[in-house]
């Protein structure tokens, strides 16, 4: 009885905290670095069945330092006057 009236959103929310972790282990694992939220498609499944999902998300570009030894930065020097 008590499945049948709160299955559904358990089995939800159950969905939803298995994809957020899985997703951090993903990520961790790999050393992506999400820039937005992701987009999550999820198959329906059932009781006893696998959950099977789809994550979409852009990440932040890998930026190399530029080697800057032997460079020379000049900066500005602004005078205030009344």
């Amino acid at each position: 009885m008590v499945e049948a009236q709160f299955g559904g959103s358990w089995m939800n929310e159950v969905a939803g905290e298995l994809i957020q972790t899985t997703f951090r282990e993903a990520i961790g694992s790999q050393g992506l670095r999400p820039a937005v939220d992701p987009r999550v498609q999820h198959k329906p499944f059932g009781r006893g069945e696998q959950l099977e999902y789809i994550i979409e998300f852009e990440i932040y570009p890998e930026l190399k330092r530029p080697d800057l030894t032997g460079e020379r930065i000049e900066r500005p020097v602004v005078e205030i006057t009344e």
